[in-house]
């Protein structure tokens, strides 16, 4: 996907870096339909959630 958005100042290189391996460790982020019904006072899984909000930020500037 390309993205006509800038990448903002606190998006480093080294957060990419980070967001990447964030992704790659977890092969079943949550789907954007999990991420709307995830209730913050019950379990989560956090891998999986910050794969999904990786994959996210990343698609939204372009990245990925």
């Amino acid at each position: 996907m390309d993205s006509n958005i800038p990448k903002p100042d606190w998006l480093t290189n080294e957060l990419i870096e980070e967001l990447k391996i964030d992704i790659a460790e977890c092969d079943n982020p949550y789907t954007d339909e999990e991420m709307a019904q995830i209730d913050f006072d019950g379990d989560i899984d956090w891998k999986r959630y910050n794969a999904a909000a990786a994959k996210d930020i990343l698609l939204k500037y372009g990245i990925i």
